[in-house]
């Protein structure tokens, strides 16, 4: 087709050849080759094959003509259709093996029952989260800290595969190097009988993949918000020397407080390090465990760079960026960039064809995102931004959000923190605790040295027998309600000392529990003996109902009275987050504005590790 004087736009010609509709735009600056793209049907979730140049590209051709893993159904629902085209795969170039490593085969439901209910490695796994073809995900109970974790169980049937194995234990390795607001922690990996597991951080909330399923297409700010949260956790990884090669709306986790966090390192590769070269054995086997094969291709289709189809073992961070800039097409215009019938169109399309701007799909997206998001996804690596950095710096300026120094709020966030902290604070029932709390101790106190101090007229030594009983006794009521009111606030709101001392107890050898137990028989022999038994009964008895008292009363109306303030920032700080401003600036503003009294408020706000 030759085009003659025509102005710059966007038309909607018809192919002389086959009369369909196509998406033609025409650039002001001439220097731009005009896009030609075929026409998105609202109501279809497929574009047009398109034929792949085999004898270009034979290692491709030869890599995925034997799958047929669809990425889109479309007779199916949009959540179906989701969750069939952000399939992971990695489909091996040699013609003796052409297999899918990471679909959408759960587990057995034998297995399931089997693991369900039971505890693996000191933990008490409740039910199944997810599936995929090396194994499933599973909310469990940590024994040890008495908290939810995600439990990722690999599939029996691929423990006997060294290479499994090794990218299995690569993935739990590569994510506890990582500790950022960003990414998603592993806490721990083991091995019990046939089973290899980690615990990671379990993520109340859910991925972008359902944000975008449930709610459509997402607001151009937001959108921007929740992929530069992203993009800070890539910047980390990447600095680390980890490409995580298979970032989309289905890894990426938005939890309830707003903060977007990197999941599912399964497909990490070193950066600098070519994986072909690695063996897992001596001799340097071609089948090693911690290998990519050569000409391999990994990730998920719909949202893969052209060369990681090409050959994963070789692409750098710029991978990263492709992906992450479908991910954010995705969320703009509800679809990938690209989709199709099978794995093998998609794939071609990536390569081939060009990208239909999301500022000609929807039309509130600005021209100047839509920029972005092209340089994002440009076919060669080199005309992508080249670091996560220049991503970050180009979204950040988007939103208007980019910093050259300290965070500076605005007054309407520092009155809104102020005010919050202020109430926090002066609440009535935090000055009835301290006074409450100081009017005991002294009380304990002064009654045993007035005790000390007086004499009852009896021998000398039963004075000193009398004296030692009930100084004793009103030091011990400190000591014992101080320790009962420990392990209840710790066992009812699982608090940051309780927690260790838990962790210590369950993580304690068997030797340490026996010596515990003799210890504790010890005392209770003498206190029998001195027939001290049934006086430190009733103060046992006494410590642990003064406890429970203030507890279940001065310590729940105080709570009520601040979740008010603390529910205030929260909101706050979680639409700050979703217009993309940074964790730690947003944890410093409330360190720096909460006033002297900043402590407490910031430990109720972000935990007590948050101030270490």
């Amino acid at each position: 087709m030759e085009l003659k004087g025509v102005k710059p736009g966007v038309f909607h010609p018809r192919c002389v050849a086959c009369k369909e509709k196509f998406l033609l735009q025409i650039f002001p600056d001439a220097s731009r080759a005009p896009v030609v793209a075929a026409e998105h049907d609202a109501k279809a979730e497929t574009l047009a094959p398109v034929a792949m140049d085999v004898a270009a590209k034979p290692q491709v051709a030869n890599r995925i003509a034997s799958s047929s893993v669809q990425t889109v159904a479309p007779a199916a629902t949009r959540p179906v259709a989701r969750a069939v085209r952000e399939t992971s795969v990695a489909i091996n170039a040699g013609p003796e093996r052409s297999q899918i490593v990471d679909g959408t085969g759960p587990l057995t439901d034998d297995l399931d029952a089997q693991i369900v209910g039971a505890t693996i490695g000191g933990y008490h796994v409740t039910q199944k989260l997810g599936a995929g073809g090396m194994g499933a995900v599973y909310l469990a109970r940590q024994i040890s800290l008495d908290r939810d974790v995600a439990l990722k169980v690999l599939a029996p049937n691929l423990a006997n595969d060294p290479q499994f194995v090794a990218r299995f234990t690569r993935e739990a390795y590569a994510a506890a190097q990582l500790s950022h607001h960003n990414v998603v922690q592993i806490h721990d990996i083991g091995a019990q009988s046939d089973l290899h597991f980690f615990s990671m951080e379990f993520v109340e909330g859910r991925t972008l993949a359902r944000l975008v399923d449930e709610h459509g297409k997402v607001d151009a700010e937001q959108a921007v918000g929740l992929v530069l949260q992203a993009a800070r956790g890539l910047k980390y990884a990447h600095d680390h020397g980890l490409i995580h090669r298979d970032i989309k709306p289905e890894n990426l986790m938005l939890n309830e407080s707003g903060i977007v966090k990197v999941a599912d390192l399964g497909l990490v590769k070193r950066r600098g390090i070519n994986e072909t070269s690695i063996t897992g054995v001596p001799g340097g086997d071609a089948g090693s465990p911690d290998k990519t094969q050569a000409n391999m291709s990994m990730g998920t289709p719909a949202y893969m760079s052209p060369e990681q189809a090409t050959d994963a073992a070789q692409v750098d961070q710029r991978a990263d960026i492709y992906s992450l800039g479908c991910t954010l097409y995705d969320l703009l215009t509800g679809r990938p960039p690209f989709v199709g019938r099978t794995a093998m169109e998609v794939i071609t399309k990536h390569q081939r064809e060009a990208v239909v701007p999301p500022d000609m799909v929807v039309k509130n997206v600005p021209r100047t995102l839509s920029e972005i998001l092209l340089k994002m996804i440009a076919k060669k690596p080199e005309q992508r931004y080249q670091t996560m950095t220049d991503v970050i710096k180009a979204l950040e300026d988007f939103l208007g959000v980019a910093q050259t120094g300290p965070f500076t709020p605005t007054e309407e966030h520092t009155k809104v923190l102020e005010f919050a902290v202020e109430r926090f604070n002066g609440s009535k029932c935090a000055t009835i605790r301290n006074v409450m709390i100081a009017v005991f101790f002294l009380l304990c106190a002064a009654l045993a040295v007035f005790i000390g101090m007086t004499r009852s007229g009896a021998s000398q030594n039963d004075e000193i027998v009398r004296k030692i009983q009930w100084t004793g006794a009103f030091v011990g009521m400190a000591i014992l309600t101080s320790l009962s009111y420990f392990l209840i606030t710790g066992f009812t709101q699982r608090t940051h000392l309780y927690m260790k001392f838990r962790q210590l107890a369950f993580g304690s050898s068997l030797g340490d529990w026996l010596l515990w137990i003799f210890v504790s028989l010890g005392a209770l022999g003498l206190l029998i003996v001195f027939k001290q038994l049934v006086p430190w009964l009733i103060v046992v008895g006494i410590a642990v109902f003064v406890a429970c008292a203030f507890h279940w009363t001065i310590d729940l109306a105080l709570s009520r009275e601040r979740q008010t303030p603390i529910s205030q920032v929260e909101a706050m700080l979680k639409t700050m987050r979703l217009r993309g401003l940074d964790e730690n600036s947003l944890r410093q503003f409330v360190c720096r504005y909460s006033g002297k009294r900043w402590v407490e408020f910031y430990e109720a706000m972000f935990g007590y590790e948050a101030i270490l």
